[in-house]
């Protein structure tokens, strides 16, 4: 009897350890999901480890025990949830996941997704968002907040009943209560991307306001913001939804509201450290790509992201995601002028302690001129305003553009060539050429000096005589005509 009675327990003891054992299969069972194969995980984690920033106090964990595969569309994906925290929050929640793009198990691309759901059970139907199916529910009214691997902003995007609105824009954000009033003062007069229409002031409004045990000193709040604008960039309507606060050494957020997730034991927001559990938002600045053409909207996705690389390897992603106070917009279709391919404007510079602590830079593309020319010429115009956005956020910063250009002909015609040539493969000559492009008028206001110098200093980097204006005029010509290059109707390589 106790031989059979041990056998039972032993029997029992077994299929309970394969049971807890197999218990996340059985979860992914029922939810219908698929467990990831080992080598995808393991592709995963070495790209997470290479493009992470460990030292970082923005650093968000991936919890890979908790990752499912998703085939969507004829789209593969690794789905990684993320740590959560407590919201007080009851009007949405919010859900963060790591989602890496695989081709062949291998990862192409990755990003952090913050999923925000109005009053809705948003498991149910984070596949279909994450993946952006087109049968994304007619019921979702929420926001897609998409950061790069190391939670810097990238864009986002807002839906009502299932359609996406294309003229809002949202974001999460936590800082100082009295910082935050100091942003919303400023940020409620944009500048306008046409300077013939006038924006009218738009007062933001309070959907959900900030409790006054949020507004003591020391303590910060996160909140949700979503802004509207019209065809010419003025921002129409603006709201803030409070989500939660933090204040010293109380723990406000503990044990209530929403955003508990798949294991998110909640945290406090705002918290010193945070050990791979940040506050929502991220952090970085608000790098808009505002851009309508298809061919001219991809061009700029794909510089903003990762192709413009400058000094110390930084990207404009990088750059601007430095600090919260510097805001990028990208605009196409603006009455620019027949040769005028596109220009930056600095606005809204702040300044502390006599240093540019925050300015919002507008890149305006003329995008009907630019979708009829090659792709090398979209990019080397992007490229440039992009140089005159760096420029002014370290501080160069004029009433025109020539003194940036002559920083330009100086430091950056060899970094703008270079881009060509290892993106598309441009011949030198010709790559140099196009990088010239929108300098010339500058170039013949400098002393004969100061133009050998810089004609040297390129035929050095050319390794050939540097071409002359007749020879850039007619490269110049050729690539805009189409005769030469990639058309921007055709697929761009990612």
């Amino acid at each position: 009897m106790k031989r059979t009675y041990l056998y039972f327990l032993s029997v029992l003891f077994s299929c309970l350890l394969v049971l807890f054992s197999c218990r996340k299969d059985i979860e992914f069972i029922l939810d219908g999901k698929e467990s990831p194969s080992a080598s995808i995980l393991e592709n995963a984690k070495i790209y997470y480890m290479e493009n992470i920033n460990s030292k970082s106090g923005n650093r968000l964990d991936a919890k890979w025990k908790e990752s499912w595969f998703l085939k969507k569309n004829g789209k593969e994906f690794l789905i990684v949830p993320a740590p959560e925290r407590k919201l007080f929050s009851k009007d949405f929640h919010i859900r963060r996941y790591f989602t890496f793009d695989l081709e062949n198990e291998k990862v192409q691309r990755a990003n952090i997704v913050e999923v925000i759901g109005e009053k809705d059970d948003l498991p149910k139907k984070v596949d279909d968002l994450l993946s952006l199916s087109k049968e994304i529910p007619n019921s979702f009214n929420g926001s897609l907040l998409y950061y790069d691997i190391n939670y810097r902003y990238n864009y986002a995007r807002v839906y009502e009943n299932g359609k996406l609105k294309s003229d809002v824009i949202a974001k999460v954000s936590t800082s100082p209560f009295s910082e935050f009033e100091r942003k919303e003062n400023i940020n409620i007069k944009k500048a306008t991307n046409k300077k013939s229409v006038v924006c009218p002031i738009v007062i933001p409004y309070w959907i959900k306001t900030v409790p006054t045990e949020a507004t003591r000193e020391g303590c910060v709040v996160t909140i949700y913001e979503e802004t509207t604008s019209d065809q010419n960039g003025c921002i129409t309507k603006r709201t803030f939804s409070y989500a939660g606060h933090e204040c010293p050494s109380v723990c406000t957020t503990c044990g209530s509201g929403s955003g508990s997730g798949s294991g998110g034991s909640g945290s406090g927001i705002g918290s010193g450290n945070t050990g791979g559990n940040p506050p929502y938002g991220g952090g970085g600045a608000l790098i808009v790509n505002n851009v309508q053409n298809p061919c001219v909207r991809k061009m700029v996705d794909s510089i903003i992201s990762k192709d413009i690389v400058f000094t110390a390897r930084q990207s404009l992603n990088t750059i601007f995601g430095q600090s919260n106070d510097f805001n990028l917009y990208f605009y196409d279709n603006e009455p620019l002028g027949y040769n005028n391919l596109g220009n930056c404007l600095a606005s809204n510079i702040r300044y502390s302690q006599g240093q540019i602590s925050g300015m919002d830079a507008t890149i305006q593309l003329n995008s009907p001129r630019l979708s009829t020319m090659s792709q090398e010429i979209v990019a080397v115009t992007t490229v440039h305003e992009g140089v005159h956005a760096y420029l002014s956020y370290k501080g160069f910063i004029s009433q025109n553009n020539q003194a940036q250009h002559v920083v330009m002909l100086k430091t950056y015609v060899s970094f703008m060539a270079n881009y060509l040539i290892n993106k598309f493969k441009t011949p030198n000559k010709e790559a140099y050429a196009l990088a010239f492009n929108g300098l010339d008028t500058a170039f013949g206001e400098l002393s004969s000096d100061t133009k050998q110098q810089i004609t040297d200093g390129l035929s050095t980097s050319l390794g050939t005589v540097f071409p002359t204006l007749n020879e850039r005029t007619t490269i110049m010509a050729d690539y805009e005509m189409g005769y030469k290059g990639k058309k921007c109707t055709q697929p761009i390589q990612p």
